[in-house]
Protein backbone atom coordinates (compact mmCIF):
# COMPACT_ATOMS: atom_id res chain seq x y z
CA UNK A 1 0.00 0.00 0.00
CA UNK A 2 2.40 2.20 1.01
CA UNK A 3 4.54 1.56 -2.62
CA UNK A 4 1.29 2.67 -4.22
CA UNK A 5 0.84 5.57 -2.57
CA UNK A 6 4.36 6.74 -3.33
CA UNK A 7 4.16 5.44 -6.98
CA UNK A 8 0.83 7.88 -6.88
CA UNK A 9 3.10 10.84 -5.18
CA UNK A 10 5.31 10.22 -7.61
CA UNK A 11 3.39 10.42 -10.41
CA UNK A 12 1.33 13.08 -9.03
CA UNK A 13 4.48 15.40 -8.59
CA UNK A 14 5.65 14.41 -12.53
CA UNK A 15 2.08 15.61 -13.58
CA UNK A 16 2.24 18.57 -11.59
CA UNK A 17 5.67 20.13 -12.83
CA UNK A 18 4.68 19.16 -16.39
CA UNK A 19 1.09 21.38 -15.89
CA UNK A 20 3.75 23.99 -14.26
CA UNK A 21 6.11 23.66 -17.52
CA UNK A 22 3.24 23.67 -19.74
CA UNK A 23 1.99 27.19 -17.55
CA UNK A 24 5.26 28.89 -18.06
CA UNK A 25 5.39 28.19 -22.03
CA UNK A 26 2.36 29.03 -22.76
CA UNK A 27 2.28 32.40 -20.65
CA UNK A 28 6.10 33.03 -22.60
CA UNK A 29 4.84 32.68 -26.00
CA UNK A 30 2.18 35.42 -25.01
CA UNK A 31 4.82 37.58 -23.68
CA UNK A 32 6.95 36.92 -26.94
CA UNK A 33 4.03 36.89 -29.06
CA UNK A 34 2.47 40.82 -27.57
CA UNK A 35 6.44 42.10 -28.07
CA UNK A 36 6.80 40.78 -31.37
CA UNK A 37 3.85 41.72 -32.88
CA UNK A 38 4.38 45.64 -30.80
CA UNK A 39 8.03 45.55 -32.82
CA UNK A 40 6.69 44.31 -35.71
CA UNK A 41 3.59 45.71 -35.98
CA UNK A 42 3.60 47.73 -39.59
CA UNK A 43 5.21 44.65 -41.11
CA UNK A 44 2.25 42.59 -39.95
CA UNK A 45 -0.06 45.41 -41.18
CA UNK A 46 1.62 45.01 -44.75
CA UNK A 47 1.80 41.33 -45.13
CA UNK A 48 -2.03 41.18 -43.80
CA UNK A 49 -3.48 44.25 -46.34
CA UNK A 50 -1.44 42.15 -49.28
CA UNK A 51 -2.89 38.85 -48.28
CA UNK A 52 -6.47 40.89 -48.27
CA UNK A 53 -5.44 42.80 -51.55
CA UNK A 54 -6.44 45.92 -49.49
CA UNK A 55 -4.64 48.85 -51.23
CA UNK A 56 -6.12 52.08 -49.39
CA UNK A 57 -6.14 54.09 -46.16
CA UNK A 58 -9.05 55.99 -44.69
CA UNK A 59 -7.85 59.60 -44.08
CA UNK A 60 -10.03 61.85 -41.86
CA UNK A 61 -12.80 62.51 -44.36
CA UNK A 62 -12.12 60.09 -47.21
CA UNK A 63 -10.18 57.49 -48.55
CA UNK A 64 -6.74 57.31 -50.50
CA UNK A 65 -5.77 54.25 -52.71
CA UNK A 66 -2.67 53.66 -54.32
CA UNK A 67 -1.48 50.85 -56.25
CA UNK A 68 2.15 50.70 -58.46
CA UNK A 69 2.07 51.66 -61.79
CA UNK A 70 5.56 50.82 -62.51
CA UNK A 71 8.65 48.89 -60.87
CA UNK A 72 11.80 51.16 -60.22
CA UNK A 73 14.65 50.12 -58.28
CA UNK A 74 16.49 53.59 -58.39
CA UNK A 75 15.88 56.62 -56.36
CA UNK A 76 14.28 59.11 -58.58
CA UNK A 77 16.09 62.76 -59.03
CA UNK A 78 12.42 64.13 -60.95
CA UNK A 79 9.51 62.50 -62.78
CA UNK A 80 8.58 64.71 -65.94
CA UNK A 81 5.77 64.33 -67.70
CA UNK A 82 4.58 67.21 -69.77
CA UNK A 83 1.58 65.06 -71.15
CA UNK A 84 -1.14 67.76 -70.76
CA UNK A 85 -4.49 65.28 -72.48
CA UNK A 86 -5.07 63.96 -69.02
CA UNK A 87 -4.40 60.35 -69.81
CA UNK A 88 -1.55 58.58 -68.09
CA UNK A 89 0.81 56.62 -69.53
CA UNK A 90 4.59 55.47 -68.54
CA UNK A 91 5.94 55.56 -71.71
CA UNK A 92 5.00 59.62 -71.10
CA UNK A 93 7.17 59.71 -68.02
CA UNK A 94 10.76 61.08 -68.24
CA UNK A 95 12.22 59.42 -65.01
CA UNK A 96 15.91 61.07 -64.26
CA UNK A 97 17.65 58.96 -61.87
CA UNK A 98 20.02 59.82 -58.81
CA UNK A 99 23.06 57.99 -60.31
CA UNK A 100 22.55 59.77 -63.09
CA UNK A 101 20.49 58.10 -65.74
CA UNK A 102 17.30 58.92 -67.79
CA UNK A 103 14.11 56.07 -68.22
CA UNK A 104 11.95 56.58 -71.01
CA UNK A 105 9.53 53.96 -72.46
CA UNK A 106 11.84 51.52 -70.44
CA UNK A 107 15.37 52.26 -72.18
CA UNK A 108 17.81 53.40 -69.89
CA UNK A 109 20.56 55.99 -71.23
CA UNK A 110 23.51 57.75 -69.00
CA UNK A 111 23.16 61.30 -68.79
CA UNK A 112 25.74 63.65 -69.65
CA UNK A 113 27.64 64.56 -66.29
CA UNK A 114 31.11 66.28 -65.31
CA UNK A 115 34.04 63.94 -65.25
CA UNK A 116 34.03 64.60 -61.37
CA UNK A 117 30.88 63.64 -60.77
CA UNK A 118 30.41 61.39 -57.91
CA UNK A 119 27.85 59.06 -55.81
CA UNK A 120 30.27 58.99 -52.77
CA UNK A 121 28.72 60.00 -49.75
CA UNK A 122 25.00 59.74 -50.81
CA UNK A 123 25.60 61.67 -53.84
CA UNK A 124 24.15 61.91 -57.09
CA UNK A 125 21.79 63.75 -59.44
CA UNK A 126 19.46 65.39 -56.90
CA UNK A 127 17.54 68.33 -58.72
CA UNK A 128 16.17 68.77 -62.41
CA UNK A 129 15.57 71.98 -63.94
CA UNK A 130 14.24 72.91 -67.81
CA UNK A 131 14.85 76.32 -69.34
CA UNK A 132 14.01 76.75 -72.77
CA UNK A 133 15.23 73.51 -74.53
CA UNK A 134 17.60 73.04 -72.03
CA UNK A 135 17.94 70.97 -69.18
CA UNK A 136 20.35 71.46 -65.35
CA UNK A 137 21.20 69.47 -62.58
CA UNK A 138 21.51 70.51 -59.49
CA UNK A 139 24.58 67.30 -58.30
CA UNK A 140 27.27 65.93 -56.68
CA UNK A 141 30.95 66.62 -57.32
CA UNK A 142 34.55 65.60 -55.67
CA UNK A 143 37.83 67.96 -56.95
CA UNK A 144 40.84 66.60 -55.07
CA UNK A 145 40.16 66.39 -51.58
CA UNK A 146 36.71 68.41 -51.95
CA UNK A 147 33.37 67.76 -52.15
CA UNK A 148 31.11 70.34 -53.63
CA UNK A 149 27.46 70.73 -55.38
CA UNK A 150 27.29 72.16 -59.22
CA UNK A 151 24.80 73.19 -61.05
CA UNK A 152 25.77 71.53 -64.57
CA UNK A 153 24.14 71.87 -68.09
CA UNK A 154 23.16 67.97 -68.75
CA UNK A 155 22.13 69.11 -72.40
CA UNK A 156 25.26 70.77 -73.74
CA UNK A 157 27.30 68.90 -71.03
CA UNK A 158 28.96 71.63 -69.84
CA UNK A 159 29.49 73.20 -66.31
CA UNK A 160 27.08 76.33 -65.54
CA UNK A 161 28.59 76.89 -61.85
CA UNK A 162 30.52 75.42 -59.11
CA UNK A 163 29.00 76.05 -55.60
CA UNK A 164 32.35 75.61 -53.68
CA UNK A 165 34.27 72.98 -51.58
CA UNK A 166 32.56 71.86 -48.71
CA UNK A 167 34.52 72.60 -45.41
CA UNK A 168 33.95 69.83 -43.52
CA UNK A 169 34.91 66.86 -45.85
CA UNK A 170 34.15 63.82 -43.40
CA UNK A 171 30.72 65.08 -42.28
CA UNK A 172 29.41 65.77 -45.37
CA UNK A 173 26.19 64.11 -46.69
CA UNK A 174 24.95 64.67 -50.18
CA UNK A 175 21.26 63.95 -49.01
CA UNK A 176 21.28 67.22 -47.80
CA UNK A 177 22.33 68.62 -51.29
CA UNK A 178 18.54 70.00 -52.06
CA UNK A 179 15.56 69.09 -54.29
CA UNK A 180 13.63 71.64 -55.53
CA UNK A 181 12.64 74.27 -57.77
CA UNK A 182 10.41 77.12 -57.97
CA UNK A 183 9.65 79.09 -61.73
CA UNK A 184 9.17 82.41 -60.53
CA UNK A 185 8.69 85.47 -62.97
CA UNK A 186 11.70 85.80 -65.64
CA UNK A 187 14.07 83.50 -62.77
CA UNK A 188 14.10 80.19 -60.99
CA UNK A 189 14.15 79.42 -57.32
CA UNK A 190 16.52 76.13 -56.50
CA UNK A 191 17.07 74.90 -53.12
CA UNK A 192 20.70 74.26 -51.87
CA UNK A 193 20.93 72.88 -48.41
CA UNK A 194 24.08 72.88 -46.25
CA UNK A 195 25.10 68.95 -47.46
CA UNK A 196 25.36 67.17 -43.76
CA UNK A 197 23.50 65.67 -41.34
CA UNK A 198 24.24 66.94 -37.83
CA UNK A 199 25.47 70.42 -37.18
CA UNK A 200 29.03 71.13 -39.03
CA UNK A 201 30.71 73.59 -40.46
CA UNK A 202 28.97 72.92 -43.66
CA UNK A 203 25.71 73.93 -41.28
CA UNK A 204 27.60 77.38 -40.68
CA UNK A 205 27.68 78.31 -44.46
CA UNK A 206 24.03 78.87 -43.86
CA UNK A 207 24.43 81.93 -42.11
CA UNK A 208 27.27 83.32 -44.67
CA UNK A 209 26.13 85.58 -47.11
CA UNK A 210 28.98 84.99 -49.51
CA UNK A 211 27.76 81.15 -49.79
CA UNK A 212 25.66 79.40 -51.63
CA UNK A 213 24.93 76.78 -49.00
CA UNK A 214 21.79 76.62 -47.01
CA UNK A 215 19.91 78.81 -49.38
CA UNK A 216 17.29 79.30 -51.79
CA UNK A 217 19.02 80.41 -55.07
CA UNK A 218 17.58 83.13 -57.46
CA UNK A 219 18.86 82.75 -61.14
CA UNK A 220 17.77 84.21 -64.04
CA UNK A 221 16.59 82.79 -67.02
CA UNK A 222 19.29 84.66 -69.31
CA UNK A 223 21.87 83.72 -67.20
CA UNK A 224 20.81 79.99 -67.43
CA UNK A 225 20.40 80.51 -71.48
CA UNK A 226 24.03 81.98 -71.74
CA UNK A 227 22.73 85.65 -73.21
CA UNK A 228 24.55 86.55 -69.41
CA UNK A 229 27.63 85.57 -67.68
CA UNK A 230 26.73 82.56 -65.31
CA UNK A 231 25.46 84.11 -61.89
CA UNK A 232 23.09 82.96 -58.52
CA UNK A 233 21.84 85.63 -56.10
CA UNK A 234 20.69 84.49 -52.51
CA UNK A 235 17.16 84.87 -52.04
CA UNK A 236 16.87 83.56 -48.57
CA UNK A 237 19.22 82.02 -46.08
CA UNK A 238 19.15 79.73 -42.83
CA UNK A 239 17.78 76.97 -44.08
CA UNK A 240 19.06 73.69 -43.85
CA UNK A 241 17.79 71.10 -46.26
CA UNK A 242 15.17 72.50 -47.98
CA UNK A 243 13.31 69.35 -50.21
CA UNK A 244 10.41 70.65 -51.46
CA UNK A 245 9.02 73.83 -53.14
CA UNK A 246 5.60 75.15 -54.84
CA UNK A 247 3.75 78.31 -54.86
CA UNK A 248 0.37 79.24 -54.40
CA UNK A 249 -0.13 82.50 -56.96
CA UNK A 250 3.15 83.87 -56.58
CA UNK A 251 3.82 83.25 -52.88
CA UNK A 252 6.50 80.35 -52.34
CA UNK A 253 6.61 77.77 -49.70
CA UNK A 254 9.28 75.22 -49.00
CA UNK A 255 8.89 72.31 -46.72
CA UNK A 256 13.04 71.29 -45.28
CA UNK A 257 14.17 68.71 -42.90
CA UNK A 258 14.92 69.50 -39.40
CA UNK A 259 18.01 67.58 -37.39
CA UNK A 260 16.34 65.92 -34.98
CA UNK A 261 13.04 67.14 -34.93
CA UNK A 262 11.91 70.52 -36.67
CA UNK A 263 10.95 69.61 -40.19
CA UNK A 264 9.49 72.74 -41.29
CA UNK A 265 6.76 74.32 -43.89
CA UNK A 266 7.82 77.99 -44.59
CA UNK A 267 6.50 81.23 -46.56
CA UNK A 268 10.02 82.11 -48.35
CA UNK A 269 10.32 85.50 -48.73
CA UNK A 270 13.04 87.46 -50.63
CA UNK A 271 15.69 88.48 -47.87
CA UNK A 272 14.17 86.28 -45.47
CA UNK A 273 16.44 84.55 -42.90
CA UNK A 274 14.86 81.52 -41.66
CA UNK A 275 17.55 80.58 -38.51
CA UNK A 276 19.42 77.38 -39.68
CA UNK A 277 21.54 76.81 -37.61
CA UNK A 278 21.19 79.34 -35.09
CA UNK A 279 17.18 78.37 -34.29
CA UNK A 280 15.39 75.02 -34.85
CA UNK A 281 12.26 73.23 -32.85
CA UNK A 282 14.36 69.92 -33.63
CA UNK A 283 17.58 68.77 -31.45
CA UNK A 284 21.45 68.08 -32.18
CA UNK A 285 21.40 63.89 -32.90
CA UNK A 286 23.12 62.11 -30.29
CA UNK A 287 25.12 60.01 -33.08
CA UNK A 288 28.43 62.26 -32.36
CA UNK A 289 27.17 65.02 -29.79
CA UNK A 290 25.29 65.92 -26.39
CA UNK A 291 22.12 65.99 -28.26
CA UNK A 292 20.90 68.96 -26.87
CA UNK A 293 18.88 71.31 -28.13
CA UNK A 294 18.77 74.26 -30.29
CA UNK A 295 17.50 77.62 -29.76
CA UNK A 296 13.89 77.25 -30.29
CA UNK A 297 11.98 80.98 -31.01
CA UNK A 298 13.63 82.34 -34.17
CA UNK A 299 11.48 85.36 -33.96
CA UNK A 300 13.59 86.46 -30.99
CA UNK A 301 16.42 86.29 -32.92
CA UNK A 302 15.39 88.38 -35.93
CA UNK A 303 14.65 85.11 -37.89
CA UNK A 304 11.58 83.67 -39.89
CA UNK A 305 9.39 81.50 -37.78
CA UNK A 306 8.16 78.33 -39.64
CA UNK A 307 4.61 78.82 -40.42
CA UNK A 308 4.42 75.16 -39.03
CA UNK A 309 7.42 73.01 -37.42
CA UNK A 310 6.90 69.15 -37.00
CA UNK A 311 7.86 67.45 -33.89
CA UNK A 312 8.66 64.61 -33.98
CA UNK A 313 9.64 65.25 -38.06
CA UNK A 314 8.56 62.62 -40.52
CA UNK A 315 11.22 63.19 -42.90
CA UNK A 316 9.19 65.51 -45.25
CA UNK A 317 10.45 65.32 -48.77
CA UNK A 318 8.35 66.64 -51.81
CA UNK A 319 5.71 69.30 -51.46
CA UNK A 320 2.90 71.06 -54.33
CA UNK A 321 -0.33 72.46 -54.54
CA UNK A 322 -3.20 70.41 -53.96
CA UNK A 323 -4.85 68.23 -56.42
CA UNK A 324 -8.44 69.25 -58.01
CA UNK A 325 -10.08 66.74 -56.13
CA UNK A 326 -8.99 68.27 -52.55
CA UNK A 327 -9.22 71.95 -53.31
CA UNK A 328 -12.41 71.86 -54.71
CA UNK A 329 -13.47 68.99 -50.94
CA UNK A 330 -11.24 71.58 -48.49
CA UNK A 331 -12.58 75.11 -50.56
CA UNK A 332 -9.24 76.56 -49.20
CA UNK A 333 -5.70 76.81 -50.24
CA UNK A 334 -4.05 74.13 -49.81
CA UNK A 335 -0.30 72.00 -50.06
CA UNK A 336 0.03 68.55 -49.99
CA UNK A 337 3.73 66.85 -49.37
CA UNK A 338 5.54 63.22 -49.26
CA UNK A 339 7.44 62.08 -46.81
CA UNK A 340 10.31 59.44 -46.41
CA UNK A 341 11.33 57.04 -43.27
CA UNK A 342 10.32 59.35 -40.62
CA UNK A 343 11.37 57.75 -37.21
CA UNK A 344 10.83 55.66 -34.16
CA UNK A 345 8.68 58.54 -32.33
CA UNK A 346 6.64 59.72 -35.53
CA UNK A 347 6.08 57.35 -38.92
CA UNK A 348 7.16 58.92 -42.25
CA UNK A 349 5.19 57.34 -45.14
CA UNK A 350 2.62 59.82 -45.34
CA UNK A 351 0.88 62.49 -47.65
CA UNK A 352 0.81 65.64 -45.14
CA UNK A 353 -2.04 68.16 -45.76
CA UNK A 354 -1.41 71.43 -44.97
CA UNK A 355 -4.58 73.80 -45.04
CA UNK A 356 -3.45 78.11 -45.34
CA UNK A 357 -5.97 80.70 -44.61
CA UNK A 358 -6.92 83.53 -47.21
CA UNK A 359 -3.91 85.38 -46.85
CA UNK A 360 -1.34 82.52 -46.86
CA UNK A 361 0.12 83.14 -43.52
CA UNK A 362 -1.13 81.37 -41.58
CA UNK A 363 -1.34 77.17 -41.40
CA UNK A 364 -5.10 76.54 -40.45
CA UNK A 365 -4.73 72.63 -40.51
CA UNK A 366 -2.60 69.59 -40.79
CA UNK A 367 -3.35 65.80 -41.74
CA UNK A 368 -0.66 63.22 -42.07
CA UNK A 369 -2.29 60.38 -43.60
CA UNK A 370 -0.12 57.15 -43.08
CA UNK A 371 0.53 54.92 -45.83
CA UNK A 372 3.29 52.54 -44.77
CA UNK A 373 0.85 49.95 -43.82
CA UNK A 374 0.46 49.07 -47.67
CA UNK A 375 4.33 48.93 -47.84
CA UNK A 376 7.77 50.53 -47.11
CA UNK A 377 7.18 53.24 -48.99
CA UNK A 378 9.46 56.56 -48.68
CA UNK A 379 8.00 59.10 -50.77
CA UNK A 380 10.12 60.84 -52.81
CA UNK A 381 9.06 63.34 -55.67
CA UNK A 382 5.47 64.11 -57.34
CA UNK A 383 4.90 63.46 -61.37
CA UNK A 384 5.02 66.85 -62.33
CA UNK A 385 5.01 69.04 -65.82
CA UNK A 386 8.50 71.15 -66.56
CA UNK A 387 7.56 73.66 -64.40
CA UNK A 388 7.07 71.27 -61.57
CA UNK A 389 3.10 71.77 -61.74
CA UNK A 390 1.79 68.63 -60.25
CA UNK A 391 0.43 66.42 -63.22
CA UNK A 392 -3.29 64.96 -62.73
CA UNK A 393 -4.97 62.75 -65.29
CA UNK A 394 -8.70 62.70 -66.07
CA UNK A 395 -9.86 61.01 -63.01
CA UNK A 396 -7.85 63.22 -60.70
CA UNK A 397 -5.01 60.57 -59.28
CA UNK A 398 -2.02 61.43 -58.88
CA UNK A 399 1.69 60.05 -59.30
CA UNK A 400 4.93 59.62 -56.81
CA UNK A 401 7.58 57.87 -56.41
CA UNK A 402 8.48 55.79 -53.50
CA UNK A 403 12.27 54.69 -53.04
CA UNK A 404 13.43 51.55 -54.98
CA UNK A 405 10.37 50.43 -55.12
CA UNK A 406 8.50 52.71 -58.78
CA UNK A 407 6.05 54.55 -59.30
CA UNK A 408 2.30 55.22 -57.65
CA UNK A 409 -1.45 56.47 -58.83
CA UNK A 410 -2.99 57.55 -55.51
CA UNK A 411 -6.88 58.21 -55.49
CA UNK A 412 -8.49 59.91 -53.67
CA UNK A 413 -12.16 59.16 -52.85
CA UNK A 414 -15.60 58.17 -51.00
CA UNK A 415 -16.04 61.49 -49.80
CA UNK A 416 -17.88 62.47 -46.63
CA UNK A 417 -20.59 64.86 -47.94
CA UNK A 418 -20.66 68.27 -45.91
Amino acid sequence: MLKEEKISRLVFMKNKNLILIFIFIWFFSIIFTAYYVHKNFERIQILKNSLNNVNYVNANAYSVNIIRVLKLNKKTAYILNNNTSGNFNTNDLEIFTQDGYLIKNGNEKKLNTPDNFTLENNGGLKNIMFVGNKVFALLSAKKDKCFLGKIYNISENKNFIDLGCLPDRDNTDFNGLGSSVVYLNNKLLLSVGTVDANLTLNSELSQNINSPYGKILSIEYKSLRGEKSPETNVYSLGHRNPQGMSKINNQTFSVEHGPKGGDELNRIEKDGNYGWPLSSYGTRYMIDSSGKSLPISHERSGFKEPMIALVPSVGISALSQCPKKLKNYYKKNCLIALSLYGNKLRKGRSLIIFLINDDLSQVNSVEQIYLGSLGKLRLRHFVTNSKNELFEDKEGNIYVSADRKGIYKISFDKFRSR
